[in-house]
């Protein structure tokens, strides 16, 4: 994966309000700062699957929790898990507020 891309994707988890990330390997290991951390993952994971898409149509993210960490695994579309959209729709206007309001205080907005 080149480094122009890397920094794509690493950009869309800084947005989603990152705590911690590392890339070992061809995988994305981050750690989300504030509460629900599962639907900033989710959301990361719905954004990288579409830079991935447009980047390589035959590409896919996979996405796995150990731990406290969330782990992003690019793998060919052949290879990628089914996958539904929790996020968007689902996700309570409150909640939703609160993620976005988390996420601006720890980009210092």
């Amino acid at each position: 994966m080149n480094t122009k891309l890397k920094q794509k994707l690493e950009q869309v988890a800084v947005k989603n309000g990152i705590l911690a990330m590392e890339w070992i390997g061809g995988s994305l290991y981050v750690k989300f700062q504030g509460s629900l951390p599962i639907i900033k993952a989710d959301r990361t994971h719905i954004e990288l699957r579409k830079i991935m898409k447009k980047h390589d149509a035959d590409s896919g993210v996979n996405l796995f929790s150990v731990g406290d960490e969330w782990v992003y695994d690019f793998v060919p579309a052949s290879a990628e898990a089914p996958y539904v959209d929790y996020s968007g729709e689902h996700i309570p206007q409150e909640i939703d507020t609160m993620i976005n309001l988390e996420n601006e205080m720890a980009l210092g907005k």
